[in-house]
């Protein structure tokens, strides 16, 4: 009868087995690209709530707000220049719903269908700033909200709202 074969070297086997599996975790973490806060750096709907906050606060803070001089606005519009897809009429339609909450009066932006002129005319645009190097990527976007009294054409209030995001390679990787 035979005696029954036993490795020797299987407890050796299971460390470096342990340690392969180890090394090999450690390589695909880095390889990720991590991102601060888990967050993308493309445009997102957590942008669109957030400047449609910050935007909203910054005039309902500023003189021309608190005095009421104005009675009646519209919103024309947000030029897009970034290269991302941006629904720039919920921006505008959340901006605008956050202000009539507020007593703000707004009127349709078809004037002709409207028996009242507005007052002060809301327009907008943004913009987004993109660096890359070798370990990281920022985007900044760039909100600017534009107030202008409807008879002198001459802007009255304005507001920039920046939203930064960055990512950043994991310092093992490549």
């Amino acid at each position: 009868m035979e005696a029954p074969v036993t490795n020797a070297n299987s407890d050796g086997d299971e460390k470096v087995r342990f340690v392969l599996a180890f090394v090999i975790f450690i390589l695909l973490a880095g390889c990720s690209e991590k991102m601060d806060k888990n967050l993308s750096i493309r445009w997102s709907e957590r942008h669109l709530y957030s400047i449609a906050d910050d935007v909203t606060q910054a005039f309902l803070s500023s003189s021309i707000a608190k005095r009421k001089h104005y009675k009646y606005f519209t919103f024309e519009s947000i030029k897009n220049e970034t290269y991302d897809h941006i629904d720039t009429q919920r921006l505008a339609d959340l901006i605008t719903a956050k202000l009539i909450q507020n007593g703000f009066i707004f009127l349709q932006s078809d004037r002709r269908q409207s028996s009242k002129m507005p007052d002060a005319i809301f327009h907008s645009k943004i913009s987004a700033l993109y660096q890359k190097n070798d370990r990281s990527k920022d985007m900044q976007y760039i909100f600017r909200l534009y107030l202008t009294d409807a008879k002198s054409a001459q802007e009255v209030w304005s507001s920039p709202v920046k939203i930064r995001d960055k990512g950043t390679k994991a310092l093992i990787g490549w």
